[in-house]
């Protein structure tokens, strides 16, 4: 007699509460910038690619899984958008928008990012207390010492039952370049160097018996750069075990064109560590999953899987309800008319050239200076002015460009220029100083081969942010020339400038930290109007624009040569001055130009 085999149901739990491994789920968000609901303030449209209610589904389901999960956010979550600029000018009567947003969705620790900051030391302070997690930055510290920040904390996961649970210790680090100035200019909070500072909080945490630390770092992961993307030195550090990173708004593992002998993209991992980045606004979900295995001394991570989460539809109105007044009323404001132009103003082209975008924000700043310092001994200096772009398809969104037609000039227009609420500073340069700052903007061009064809031109791990344009010059860059040596010919009214001349520039705080090396001596004067409503001022009194933007800088003539840039494939070559080539649009939806250095 034969008998039927027999299928045995096996209780699954029942065998994991007895296997040496245990799993544990970290998520991020990053840069939000106070995008809380599913809308984009620039184009006033609501959109799944902005905002953290899109991910609030997402982030329920990873929870119900039965893995054991904590949700981390890694800074710049306070200022940054119109709502953000609402929410600090109202009255502050209840609870802020992002405290309740991070509390409604439970998040376990926040990281303070250099932007948190830029509405001051005190609101900050105001709106850490309404969290309900811990916010940490172990290597900033305000100067008046009277505002401390923790540097770490230990969370203790249970993992089931029979099992003791795992010590989770997590650190918190912040990028130096924080643009918070008292009224004379010195710098409102002191910054530590955040390598030197994770070593020291990692001691300390393993001396508190913490199982596996993480870092939560708002630090971009380029190796090269040791002052805002120190996160791939983080995870160099013995006793860090899971790096997640942020600040520069790009994507990690997913999307990204890092690369070198520590990052590896394809397992997701820098220096061997598990480590995500999850770009900015809500558009991801960083997912780290972890196999975990107690062992005589120590728990070890014997797997990882990570991953980025992207919503492809936008959450419903329901999501964070508390915040919708303030938004609604938010729109209202942004779609006021506060100037008209005769003149498109676009940012197509910001990378090959200076734009109108740039040239108004620019203008504003120096008239609004030069009226502060007219009465000072520089009144009679000669002034310039930088400006850079900030929507030019950074970090690969097509989308994320200014075309305004000619017409009336919104609200929302003034907040896609110049999108954050840095003041403008007046500081005393020479020409050899200034030079030195068009060479550094002058990174974001690739080197050139002359004669050679087709070539990238722009370096997409350098901002294009950071590309000022000086105004009040005219200049030549030579791309094909080493960093360092690339500009020449600068000229005021025609002469030759020396490096001995002294002037006036005129730029935004935030310069003050990003590299330029400027002296407290040399900061003439920090601004109190932010420069949003300056630039709304000046488009009313000029209102409206005719005066297109005027020549300041040109390529230098490389004959038998071509490079390759994208934009936006609303492009309109005749807007411009430049010798390019319409190569249509590409499969990620940018429009591609060959442009000719032959002059």
């Amino acid at each position: 007699m034969t008998l039927a085999p027999q299928r045995i149901e096996i209780d699954k739990s029942a065998i994991d509460q007895f296997s040496p491994i245990v799993k544990l789920r970290l998520l991020q968000t990053t840069d939000l910038h106070m995008h809380i609901l599913p809308y984009d303030y620039k184009t006033l449209r609501p959109t799944p690619q902005r905002g953290l209610a899109n991910l609030v589904a997402e982030i329920g389901a990873l929870r119900q899984d039965g893995i054991p999960t904590l949700l981390f956010d890694t800074g710049d979550f306070l200022q940054g958008s119109p709502l953000a600029d609402a929410a600090m000018q109202g009255p502050s009567t209840g609870i802020h928008p992002i405290a309740d947003a991070f509390n409604t969705l439970k998040y376990d620790v926040v990281v303070l990012g250099n932007h948190d900051f830029d509405y001051g030391v005190e609101p900050l302070s105001e709106t850490i207390k309404q969290i309900d997690c811990p916010v940490l930055s172990a290597n900033v510290s305000t100067n008046d010492e009277m505002t401390t920040y923790p540097h770490s904390t230990i969370i203790s996961v249970g993992t089931g039952p029979h099992r003791p649970p795992i010590r989770v210790g997590v650190i918190g680090l912040t990028t130096p370049v924080i643009s918070l100035t008292t009224n004379d200019g010195a710098p409102a909070v002191s910054t530590a160097d955040p390598v030197s500072t994770a070593k020291t909080v990692v001691t300390q945490l393993k001396e508190q018996n913490a199982d596996i630390i993480v870092a939560l770092c708002h630090f971009g992961i380029d190796p090269d750069d040791h002052i805002e993307n120190v996160a791939a030195d983080i995870a160099g550090i013995e006793g860090v075990d899971v790096v997640m990173a942020g600040h520069t708004h790009e994507t990690f593992p997913l999307g990204t064109t890092r690369g070198g002998p520590t990052i590896d993209a394809r397992n997701g991992t820098i220096c061997g560590k598990p480590t995500v980045m999850s770009g900015a606004f809500g558009r991801y979900l960083g997912v780290i999953d972890l196999a975990l295995e107690h062992r005589a001394d120590h728990v070890a991570i014997v797997d990882q899987n990570t991953r980025l989460y992207r919503p492809t539809e936008q959450a419903e109105p329901k999501a964070f309800a508390t915040v919708r007044p303030l938004h609604d009323a938010t729109i209202t404001s942004l779609q006021q008319e506060i100037a008209q132009t005769t003149l498109p103003l676009s940012t197509a082209f910001s990378l090959i050239q200076p734009d109108l975008t740039q040239y108004l924000l620019s203008c504003a700043r120096q008239l609004h200076m030069q009226d502060i310092l007219k009465d000072t001994r520089f009144a009679d200096f000669p002034f310039l002015t930088t400006a850079a772009p900030f929507s030019t398809g950074s970090r690969s969104n097509p989308n994320d460009f200014i075309c305004i037609p000619p017409g009336p000039i919104k609200r929302s227009d003034v907040t896609a220029i110049y999108p954050f609420n840095n003041t403008a500073v007046a500081i005393l340069r020479n020409g050899a100083q200034i030079k030195d700052w068009l060479e550094a903007s002058a990174l974001l061009y690739r080197p050139i081969q002359k004669g050679r064809q087709n070539q990238v031109l722009i370096d997409p791990h350098v901002p294009p942010y950071f590309f000022d344009t000086v105004f009040g010059l005219t200049y030549r860059i030579d791309v094909s020339a080493p960093p360092g040596d690339r500009i020449s010919q600068i000229r005021r009214h025609g002469e030759l400038v020396r490096d001995t001349d002294q002037f006036v520039l005129v730029s935004a705080t935030n310069r003050l930290e990003q590299g330029h090396n400027i002296p407290p001596d040399d900061i003439i004067h920090v601004a109190n109007e932010n420069s949003q409503d300056v630039l709304i001022a000046s488009l009313k009194r000029q209102s409206p624009v005719t005066v297109p933007c005027p020549f300041v800088w040109d390529f230098a003539r490389l004959p038998d040569t071509t490079a390759v840039f994208r934009t936006c494939k609303e492009a309109d070559v005749s807007s411009t001055d430049r010798s390019l080539v319409d190569n249509g649009v590409d499969p990620d939806g940018f429009r591609s130009f060959t442009l000719s250095f032959d002059g």
